[in-house]
C-alpha cells in the first residue's frame, strides 16, 4: 500500500488550487473596486445635495433677488440675492416716543451670490470687503438660474461624474411676496 501522492499528483492539486484562487481573489476585487465606486457615487450626490440645500435655503429667505430680476423670465450664470444681515438694527420695546432718526424698518443687508469660478467650481461669496467665499461644489460644467413663474425658481446644474455629465434641474417655492 502508498502512502502520500506522487509529485504528478501534487503538481495537479497545486494547480488546481491556484486557479481557484485566482477565481476567487479576482470576484473580491471586482467587489471591491465596485463597492468603492458606489461610495464615490454617493459623496458626489451628497455634494450636489448640499449645494442645492444651500441654494433653496438662501433663496427662501431672501429679501431681494437682483440677478435674475423677478421679471426677468431668461437664465442668467449668477444668482445675486440680499439676505438680512444678522445686524440690523431693531426697535427697542417698549417703543420710545418719537421713534429714533437711526432706526431703519429695512436693516442691513447682505448680498449673496453664487456662480461658477474659473476653476469649474460653485462657490458662494458674501459680496462685502473681506467676505467668504465658499466652494459648494466641483467640477461643475453649468450653472443657470431663473424665475419660472411668480413664486418659483429653477436651478440648472452640470457636473461632471466619473466621466458622465450629469444635468440637475431643481425647482425652489419662494414664500409668497419674496420676488
Amino acid at each position: 500500500m502508498r502512502r502520500g501522492f506522487s509529485l504528478l499528483e501534487a503538481l495537479m492539486v497545486s494547480l488546481l488550487v491556484l486557479v481557484l484562487l485566482g477565481t476567487i481573489g479576482g470576484v473580491v476585487s471586482r467587489y471591491l473596486s465596485a463597492n468603492q465606486m458606489l461610495k464615490e457615487k454617493d459623496r458626489g450626490r451628497e455634494a450636489v445635495a448640499l449645494a442645492i440645500h444651500s441654494l433653496r435655503a438662501d433663496c427662501q429667505t431672501a429679501a431681494a433677488f437682483l440677478s435674475p430680476a423677478p421679471a426677468d423670465l431668461t437664465s442668467v450664470s449668477i444668482l445675486r440675492i440680499e439676505l438680512l444681515s444678522g445686524v440690523a438694527t431693531r426697535l427697542p420695546d417698549p417703543l420710545p416716543t418719537p421713534l429714533p432718526g437711526s432706526w431703519d424698518p429695512v436693516g442691513a443687508r447682505d448680498t449673496i451670490e453664487y456662480r461658477r469660478d474659473v476653476d469649474g467650481n460653485l462657490v458662494r461669496e458674501v459680496m462685502t470687503p473681506g467676505g467668504e467665499i465658499l466652494t459648494l461644489l466641483t467640477q461643475v460644467q453649468g450653472f443657470a438660474v431663473r424665475h419660472v413663474g411668480r413664486n418659483l425658481l429653477e436651478i440648472q446644474l452640470s457636473v461632471t461624474d466619473r466621466h458622465r455629465l450629469l444635468a440637475i434641474t431643481h425647482r425652489c417655492g419662494l414664500p409668497m411676496g419674496r420676488r
